[in-house]
Formats: C-alpha cells, sequence, structure tokens
C-alpha cells in the first residue's frame, strides 16, 4: 500500500506526519485490504475486531494493516454467521426476496412507517409519486450493506422501522457502518455486499460440504447400526 517509506527515527507521529503517510498511501489499496481482513474474519473465521475506526488501524510498510485495541472483540455463533452471509449473498445480487427472508430469519423485526394522513400539495405529491417504496427490510439491508447512500430522510425511516432488532447484530452493523464512513471520509464509495460477496459465498460453500458430510455420516452410522438379514431371520 506503501510507496516509500514512512518512519522518522521511530519518533511519535504528529499531524502533519499522519498527513503526509496518507499522501504517500495508495488509499484504494488500503481500503480494499481493510475490507478484505474484515470480510474474511467476520464471514469465514466467525471472530472479528469490532471497533475498527482509523485509530485502531496503523498503516506498515510494504502494505501491511496493524490492528489496535482488541477490547471489542465478536464472534459470532454459526447459525448467525450463516444467516449473515446469506445476507451478504442477498444484497449482492439484488435479490429483494432473499433480503427480506435473510433480514427476518436474523430476528429483525420491522414495520414500514405510515403514510402521513395529511393531503400532500400537488408538488409533494408528485415527488412521492416518483419515490419507490421498498419494504422496510430491503432498505435496511440496502443502507447497510450496499451501495448507495441514504438520505437522512431514508436513513430516519430505516430507524424508525425496526421494532425488535437481534442482540447478535450490533458489533456486525457497527463494523459495517464505521468502514463505510472510513471509505466515505477517504473520497470512495463502499459496497460491503460486493466487496464481501467472495467470503459469503465460501463460507456458504463450507456449510453446504460440512452437511452433506454430517448427512453421510449419519447414513453409515444408520446402516452399522440396522440389523442384518441373516440376523432377522434368527429372531
Amino acid at each position: 500500500a506503501f510507496r516509500t517509506a514512512t518512519g522518522r527515527g521511530g519518533a511519535t507521529q504528529t499531524r502533519s506526519d499522519a498527513a503526509e503517510v496518507l499522501a504517500q498511501a495508495d488509499v484504494r489499496a488500503v481500503l480494499g485490504l481493510m475490507l478484505d481482513l474484515w470480510g474474511y474474519s467476520m464471514l469465514e473465521v466467525g471472530t472479528f475486531h469490532a471497533d475498527p475506526h482509523p485509530g485502531n488501524v496503523l498503516l506498515q510498510e510494504g502494505g501491511r494493516i496493524g490492528l489496535l485495541d482488541y477490547g471489542q472483540m465478536k464472534t459470532l455463533p454459526p447459525e448467525v454467521q450463516k444467516k449473515v452471509a446469506e445476507l451478504i449473498m442477498a444484497v449482492a445480487n439484488k435479490d429483494k426476496s432473499a433480503m427480506i427472508d435473510s433480514v427476518q430469519s436474523l430476528g429483525f423485526e420491522m414495520e414500514a412507517e405510515a403514510e402521513d394522513d395529511a393531503t400532500p400539495t400537488p408538488a409533494v405529491s408528485c415527488a412521492m409519486s416518483s419515490e419507490t417504496r421498498q419494504a422496510p427490510e430491503v432498505e435496511f439491508a440496502e443502507s447497510i450493506f450496499g451501495g448507495t447512500v441514504p438520505t437522512v430522510k431514508e436513513r430516519l425511516r430505516v430507524i424508525r422501522s425496526i421494532r425488535e432488532a437481534p442482540s447478535e447484530m450490533f458489533f456486525v452493523i457497527r463494523v459495517a457502518v464505521i468502514l463505510r464512513g472510513v471509505g466515505f471520509g477517504l473520497g470512495h464509495r463502499v459496497h460491503l455486499a460486493n466487496s464481501w460477496k467472495k467470503y459469503a459465498k465460501a463460507h456458504l460453500d463450507w456449510c453446504q460440504r460440512e452437511a452433506a458430510q454430517e448427512a453421510a455420516d449419519a447414513a453409515d452410522r444408520a446402516g452399522s447400526e440396522a440389523p442384518s438379514a441373516a440376523e432377522e431371520d434368527k429372531t
């Protein structure tokens, strides 16, 4: 990620030093490495650093990233890890039906915001008719893991639509929002689902292989425990 060395005799970096480091860094490469790091650790490993703000990310020579302050860590239960991977795939594939199913299966309870009963003015009515209102689960999934930048109105609508949220998802959402914010601050729009799709698919493929192996093992055990035809004749 770095084009030049940034050390200054081991002295503590000042704000001007940090600005120089950032100016010399390949920002897109650094951001891509951060997204890969969290996508892999969250979706394939299942345990991840849950506080990825810039103060906890140390840029090093040779394109490496160091993480500081592991005070906030999260290990996802296997079933939640699988459901998060399914949600990432749904957003990446723009599958709205799958987004709704995934959000609900994770334990979110959402309710669409009621329309305002007041009669709108002609201008407002025209604007409303051109606005495509989506299911709250879709708006939520895309606002967190998609590449769109919701307006303040859209953000508030998503927040108000949440009736119940699973505690297991708190750090997942926290990481997603912070990473998107870091990208925005560096001048890049982050689409987490697209960046993490390969890790989500890898984990779902692994889950499928594990399920197939468990089924095969169960069939073998059942076969070994079943009495043979000769034994049945004796009885």
